[in-house]
């Protein structure tokens, strides 16, 4: 009998291989998704996180049993694949997600409306009018930000139990996106459910996700509270002597140091919590008090760098990366014209 939360989903030891029939004889092929394991209790936000290759669209694509993968896929303890009785609650949609590009949209939406009983088309009218869109036109003729903005209706509008959301904002302007976050909140409070949101726009998403999936190398390598991850992270830094000293007192092995560069006598690590001491977790108040009067300064860091620490990048100098990349996607969305 299963325990969990209505709606609730499971992965257990997910695999996935890129690669035809030949080269995975040979090699055994690419993993994109290697044995991806976690619990999802019903009713919540999910932020599925990582860096680009990390697996997320494959995963997004297994969980809507779209592509066969080894392992288990389990929505209420019910299998996923080839189960009509569980397909019928779970949508996925993004920008990206093959949807029949040679119709048109109002043509796309009816056949949403018929294939999904729970389908809500007063919500679909109001969303299309709030986003201007026009729907006499075909897939193929909407620009990217405005084939994002057609997920997004479909997404949402079908008020499906388990709602799979991969990248829904790309090539939306600044406006489009805030729309779209407002939409969802007001959404997940009016019918609350399962979602699973594929993001890069971390700080955009943490103020309506529950807890956050990171995915890495095609792995679960961390799922929790969003204070499971910021308050997980820290950033250490002092002289070379003062910073060394500590590390020993904690006996921090090389599996604890996201990162570590020294220069002029200073040096700055950072940290992760979990296995700081010795292999065994230990918590951001008790490390604050002990480095009090110690020369060392401590901080701990924001949701998105924890996650590009977590992922192997340092946060010191993919700042600029991320700056750079916003700049870009504005720039894009100027381009595009977003519409």
């Amino acid at each position: 009998m299963n325990s969990l939360p209505a709606h609730s989903y499971e992965l257990r030891q997910v695999t996935r291989h890129f690669g035809g029939p030949i080269k995975r004889a040979l090699t055994g092929g690419t993993p994109a998704l290697d044995g991806a394991t976690a619990t999802l209790p019903g009713g919540r936000v999910y932020g599925l996180i990582g860096r680009n290759g990390a697996g997320k669209t494959t995963l997004l694509r297994a969980m809507a049993g779209q592509v066969r993968v080894k392992g288990e896929l389990l929505v209420d303890g019910q299998p996923v694949w080839d189960n009509p009785e569980v397909l019928d609650r779970i949508i996925l949609a993004g920008p990206d997600v093959p949807w029949p590009t040679e119709v048109k949209v109002k043509k796309l939406l009816s056949v949403a409306a018929v294939r999904w009983a729970t389908w809500d088309q007063a919500y679909a009218d109001a969303l299309i009018a709030d986003y201007q869109l026009d729907t006499s036109k075909k897939l193929s003729e909407l620009s990217r930000g405005q084939r994002s903005l057609v997920s997004v209706v479909l997404g949402l509008a079908a008020q499906c139990p388990i709602t799979l959301l991969d990248e829904p904002y790309l090539g939306l302007d600044v406006q489009n996106r805030e729309q779209f976050y407002r939409h969802l909140m007001e959404d997940v409070q009016r019918n609350p459910r399962t979602i699973v949101l594929s993001t890069h726009h971390i700080d955009d998403a943490a103020r309506i996700l529950d807890s956050v999936i990171l995915l890495d190398q095609g792995r679960v390598t961390g799922l929790g509270e969003l204070e499971d991850f910021t308050e997980r992270v820290a950033v250490l830094s002092g002289s070379v002597a003062a910073v060394d000293a500590q590390l020993g007192r904690l006996g921090c092995g090389p599996s604890s140091l996201l990162s570590d560069a020294t220069s002029a006598g200073l040096r700055r690590v950072t940290l992760d919590l979990a296995v700081a001491a010795s292999g065994s977790p230990v918590s951001a108040r008790y490390l604050r008090d002990m480095l009090e009067g110690t020369g060392v300064r401590m901080h701990l860091v924001d949701l998105e760098q924890a996650v590009l620490a977590l992922t192997g990048r340092d946060i010191h100098s993919s700042q600029a990366q991320v700056g750079e990349a916003r700049v870009n996607d504005a720039n894009f969305s100027e381009v595009t014209g977003n519409d």
